[in-house]
């Protein structure tokens, strides 16, 4: 489904360590994201998802909710979940809101303050999750692979799905180190210190029949689980994606891909060049693109496997 990213607002009332927004702060006007959201409509996208920042700072989240439903978007929201309330996911359900994506990066309450800068943040997500569930949202988990947090990923996404088994959709984004995590080596782990931890996850997940996908990690470190790299799927099937922060973005184009990634060495021999874009650039700028080693694997079947996005 085609989506577009729409940031509502800038502040946020934690301060991740990982951010790529970095520090900024500001409310975009209502009127301003309405005429944005109708431009997109009118231009293919399905899908809207509001995000910040924290959009749950935007006094006008509900209204800008009910007038994306109204035009026709499938509506979802971004949060680190901390400021749900029963209230507001109530009205939000009522106003439109089919899901609220929320970002949980450990079930260790000292790692998740840490993290993210703040005090009883576990908690309050864990809450605000329950809520969102409670109020008849579909509420998928995005979690970042972080070097703080890829060697207990496994039992954080046991944890989940033993205590939380109504989320059935889960993205591991590997770092985008800009912003806060800009060329920082303590934040952006080596996809060679976390291959064997993403593929158990990946196995436990699949095991639990949990539906997920995996980006900016390069296929030849998730090989058996190709498929569910959202890169491949977006590469394959020519679908972009927009995201208008302070100035709008495509994503998954072959301009994006051309710009946004490099190849290693490596590559030059692999089979599947055609369905997999290489390295992020801003994690090559931390890492190189040494650690790439080329698949000989007909990439035929990785695509019969992935199937239809």
């Amino acid at each position: 489904m085609r989506s577009v990213y729409v940031e509502v607002i800038e502040s946020c009332n934690l301060r991740c360590v990982f951010c790529s927004r970095g520090d900024r702060k500001g409310v975009h006007s209502t009127k301003k994201i309405k005429k944005l959201l109708k431009k997109y409509k009118g231009d293919g996208y399905k899908k809207a998802i509001l995000t910040g920042g924290e959009p749950l700072l935007n006094e006008d989240l509900e209204e800008i909710i009910a007038y994306a439903f109204s035009i026709g978007f499938d509506v979802a929201i971004q949060t680190n979940g901390t400021l749900l309330t029963k209230e507001k996911a109530r009205a939000f359900k009522k106003a439109g809101l089919d899901q609220i994506i929320f970002s949980i990066h450990s079930h260790i309450n000292e790692m998740e303050d840490e993290l993210m800068n703040g005090k009883g943040v576990l908690e309050k997500q864990i809450e605000g999750l329950k809520i969102a569930h409670d109020a008849g949202l579909f509420t998928p988990v995005t979690t970042l692979i972080l070097k703080q947090n890829y060697k207990i990923l496994q039992d954080f996404f046991k944890f989940m799905i033993d205590e939380h088994p109504y989320v059935f959709h889960f993205t591991l984004n590997f770092v985008d180190p800009i912003g806060r995590s800009e060329k920082n080596a303590s934040v952006v782990p080596k996809f060679s210190e976390i291959e064997l931890h993403l593929a158990r996850v990946l196995l436990t997940l699949k095991k639990a029949n949990k539906t997920f996908r995996v980006e900016r990690v390069p296929i030849c470190y998730m090989l058996e689980f190709a498929e569910y790299s959202t890169e491949l799927r977006r590469m394959w099937t020519k679908e972009p994606a927009a995201v208008h922060r302070d100035k709008e973005s495509i994503s998954y184009t072959d301009k994006y891909f051309e710009v946004e990634y490099v190849r290693g060495e490596a590559c030059k021999a692999c089979w599947i060049n055609h369905i997999c874009p290489g390295i992020d650039i801003h994690y090559a700028a931390i890492h190189g693109t040494d650690e790439v080693y080329p698949v000989f694997i007909e990439p035929e079947k990785i695509l019969r496997d992935a199937g239809e996005d």
